[in-house]
């Protein structure tokens, strides 16, 4: 009897230490924080210089810029004539960008060329890092008839995207594609396909 009254007794204190274990267990979890995002996108051209001047070729205007886009008034008096202007784009933001689409004006005149280089599509403009490249307003050589108008007026507008990054952190700019003699093949960064 006194055996029965020690493990009832035992089984009680037993009792009362496992509700006081599981109400030390059952307290309220807070998690306080902050988040505040710094991220800046901030993509533009930042300076056009008029560079290789070729036959009686001139500015109308001064070229102008504001953001992604400049504005060019060429003036070309004889076949053969040529600006060359280097434009200047600069990623002063922290996300790495990819050129979408390089936008040219309509030219209603037939003798007047306009051309770019050194900026290729899917082409990638790293935070902090500026590139160059040209734009060419040429009155074509192999015009046999004087036109009206020999001022050519061109608006350049670039398009940026932000870098897509995929699950291994490898970076996915927008799928673009390139022929090669009636072949489409995808230019890639990374597996299979042309590189840029």
């Amino acid at each position: 009897m006194r055996n029965k009254k020690y493990i009832i007794g035992g089984l009680i204190g037993l009792c009362v230490l496992m509700t006081i274990a599981y109400g030390a267990f059952l307290t309220n979890l807070n998690i306080n924080g902050t988040t505040s995002i710094t991220s800046n996108w901030n993509v533009l051209i930042t300076n056009i210089e008029s560079k290789t001047i070729v036959g009686n070729a001139s500015n109308e205007k001064e070229p102008t810029h504001d953001k992604l886009s400049a504005t060019f008034s060429t003036k070309l008096e004889s076949p053969g004539d040529s600006i060359e202007y280097e434009i200047t784009v600069a990623n002063q933001g922290n996300i790495d960008a990819v050129l979408k689409e390089v936008k040219l004006s309509n030219n209603d005149n037939q003798a007047i060329k306009f051309t770019t280089e050194g900026l290729l599509k899917g082409e990638l403009l790293n935070k902090g890092k500026s590139k160059t490249f040209i734009v060419k307003v040429e009155y074509l050589s192999d015009v046999t008839e004087q036109p009206e108008n020999t001022t050519a007026n061109l608006t350049v507008t670039l398009e940026y995207t932000q870098k897509n990054v995929n699950d291994e952190g490898i970076s996915t700019p927008e799928k673009e594609e390139i022929d090669m003699k009636g072949v489409t093949v995808p230019l890639v960064t990374h597996d299979d396909g042309l590189y840029e």
